[in-house]
């Protein structure tokens, strides 16, 4: 600051540092390895499922539907090169407990885990339709 803009502001506000207020810091706890991460309650099913890649003319692959979420549901398939991103085509059938609508949609992949016995990808659903 020079010595002109000094003499035109008053002598307090020369002097004074600027403070902020503290920032609240959010720490989240640390959660063990594989802890549950999900936002929504997941409920069990059982049950075929049908995945079709949108950008492929490929027949759609069966798979076994492991557990619904009112966004997302996760699958049992043989698609080991599922890849995050991917957009599906779903849908599923005879409905594992009474009452469950059939349901079919668009989902994207959002994770794929492949062990030795089976491959199975988690899905966000992008758009649904119930019958």
């Amino acid at each position: 600051m020079s010595l002109k803009t000094k003499a035109l502001l008053p002598a307090a506000a020369v002097s004074r540092p600027v403070s902020h207020p503290p920032r609240a810091v959010r720490q989240a706890a640390p959660q063990p390895r594989g802890a549950e991460r999900r936002a929504e309650p997941r409920l069990a099913e059982s049950g075929g499922v049908k995945l079709r890649l949108l950008d492929h003319l490929a027949c759609p692959v069966e798979g076994r539907l492991l557990d619904t979420s009112p966004r997302g549901f996760r699958a049992a398939h043989g698609v080991a090169g599922l890849s995050p991103g991917a957009i599906v085509a779903f849908h599923w059938g005879a409905p594992a407990r009474p009452g469950r609508p059939v349901e079919r949609g668009l989902a994207r992949v959002v994770w794929t885990r492949i062990t030795e016995e089976s491959v199975e990808s988690g899905f966000l659903i992008l758009q649904s339709e119930s019958s």
